[in-house]
């Protein structure tokens, strides 16, 4: 689930959108079927992991390293 959640933000990112992963508050999300409801699920479905997609507060800026990134592979 969290590849896919990450490959939304990317989509998203790429769109000039912002995004936010959401996984915190589900345990208590499931806790109140009525606000459930109100998200159209069908009957049996649970909430696993949400994002929030929208406009960015300020535009995204791509990231730039702040050093050289060294690594050691394992064969």
């Amino acid at each position: 689930m969290a590849c896919a959640i990450e490959n939304m933000t990317l989509c998203a990112t790429s769109l000039g959108l912002g995004s936010v992963y959401l996984w915190g508050f589900l345990k208590k999300l499931r806790k109140h079927p009525e606000v459930v409801a109100e998200l159209g699920l069908p009957e049996g479905y649970t909430v696993l992991s949400a994002l929030a997609v929208g406009p960015a507060p300020k535009p995204v800026a791509p990231h730039k390293p702040k050093g050289r990134i060294e690594v050691d592979y394992l064969l």
